[in-house]
């Protein structure tokens, strides 16, 4: 056999061979990536690294949980593709979840299988998590945190909350039930049950309800009765519903602020749990406890047997604009100290002082911003009255997670988590014409050039073998 033979058959040898081998490693990767991810993560927002607090929740699933897309195959947005890949890892992640894409386009009756509140989902960008106790459903609505960009002023999806939705999910449908917190109205309540549910407390396994207290007992399934920043003031009828509430196992929670009047009949019955709302706003005067305006503060955490069961991260807390409170204990009431300000705080008197600094009739003293009340029923429960100094700290995320710890603490439930949204937002990256033309000489022209080279150069060296 000549040498040209010799060297094609060598060549045709290597061709198949590495042909066969693309075509295993191709197989080996297809079985691989059924149980394991192995995509790779260059977002900026790194929105396929998941928390610790998912990576627990799947480590500890003890059943099956079906995860469905109805969102549909053909939308290839960024945002839906980026949808799809952070819930194929939540597949791989573990055995118990099952993730596949179902077409609520040509199969509308899929639609109607599923309801929120009652009624039947009206379109198809909808995830679906179900076990054999019950399902939830996530809307891709509540997961797209949008922004106005300034350049081309379209509305744009900036970041995404998939993770906390999804992973809350997993919770609810395998170990939660719905808890019913009911949010007082009637008295100019600063907040509706609409922006617990949509703003401050979303996806925490939660169903919140509007509340009319001058109209009704408190509803036999509350857990949880909130009251935000009311303006006026409660009458003996309300006081004594919220009291039978506590007495049969309730929690209450109650935010006032600085501007909130002065409600005897609300106040004197917090006094009756040990806790007294002072007047005035809470102010720091060293610059590391606050936060922009003095009175933003930084709170600290008190240690007590309350605040470890509430505070489980490290984040900073941000209590703007409160008005000092405090709790003692009182015969069979346990009083508790949730955060507060440093020795070097200071009470503004004047709640509509336009200055933030020390001035004549302010006192210099440390206060509480945030205390809680325990005291056990006749049924062994231990019903809990949390008070709050600041109704704007409903509003700050920082303060989520804090929340949503508080609110499973006063509720005895073990599952209500808060994840951070990941940033998706495309940067621009500024490019020059002349850089424009320099990559396209080397793309386009230069680098098939040097090849080209090189296999003439092959190719004559084998030719005179």
């Amino acid at each position: 056999m000549n040498k040209k033979r010799k060297y094609a058959y060598a060549a045709m040898t290597s061709a198949a061979l590495a042909i066969a081998v693309i075509i295993i490693i191709n197989l080996i990767a297809v079985v691989v990536n059924s149980k394991l991810s192995l995509s790779l993560d260059f977002t900026k927002g790194g929105i396929l690294e998941f928390d610790q607090t998912t990576k627990d929740v799947i480590s500890q699933l003890d059943m099956d949980v079906r995860v469905i897309s109805l969102v549909p195959k053909n939308d290839s947005n960024r945002e839906m593709i980026q949808i799809d890949e952070i819930l194929k890892k939540y597949d791989t992640m573990s055995d118990h979840i099952s993730y596949e894409r179902a077409d609520a386009q040509k199969n509308p009756a899929l639609l109607a299988t599923y309801k929120v509140d009652g009624k039947p989902l009206e379109d198809s960008y909808n995830i679906i998590f179900e076990t054999d106790r019950m399902n939830t459903v996530v809307s891709i609505n509540d997961i797209l945190i949008m922004y106005k960009d300034n350049v081309s002023e379209n509305i744009l999806a900036g970041a995404l909350k998939a993770e906390h939705y999804f992973t809350s999910a997993l919770l609810r449908v395998t170990k939660g039930s719905d808890i019913n917190a009911y949010v007082a109205t009637g008295h100019g309540e600063r907040f509706s049950a609409e922006e617990f549910k949509s703003k401050i407390l979303p996806a925490g396994g939660y169903v919140f309800h509007d509340y009319q207290i001058m109209s009704e007992a408190v509803p036999d399934n509350a857990d949880v009765v909130i009251i935000a920043d009311p303006k006026t003031d409660y009458s003996a009828e309300d006081i004594d519903k919220l009291a039978a509430f506590l007495s049969s196992g309730g929690s209450l929670q109650v935010f006032v602020a600085p501007t909130t009047p002065r409600l005897e009949t609300l106040f004197g019955f917090l006094e009756e749990w040990g806790i007294t709302v002072g007047d005035g706003f809470a102010c720091e005067e060293d610059a590391s406890n606050y936060t922009g305006y003095r009175y933003n503060i930084l709170p600290q955490i008190d240690e007590n047997d309350m605040t470890k069961a509430i505070h489980k991260d490290n984040t900073q807390l941000v209590f703007a604009y409160s008005r000092p409170v405090s709790a003692k204990n009182k015969n069979d009431i346990t009083g508790y100290t949730i955060a507060s300000t440093s020795d070097s705080a200071y009470i503004k008197a004047n709640v509509s002082s336009l200055y933030d600094v020390f001035e004549a009739g302010d006192s210099k003293e440390s206060t509480a911003v945030a205390v809680m009340a325990t005291r056990p029923n006749y049924e062994g429960k231990m019903p809990k009255l949390f008070v709050s100094g600041s109704a704007a700290f409903l509003e700050i995320q920082a303060n989520s997670t804090f929340y949503a710890n508080l609110m499973a603490s006063m509720t005895e439930q073990p599952y209500t988590i808060y994840i951070q949204p990941k940033n998706i937002v495309q940067e621009r990256v500024a490019i020059s014409q002349s850089t424009i033309y320099i990559y396209a000489l080397v793309v386009i022209i230069i680098i098939p050039v040097i090849i080209l080279a090189w296999g003439f150069i092959i190719w004559v060296k084998r030719r005179h073998l």
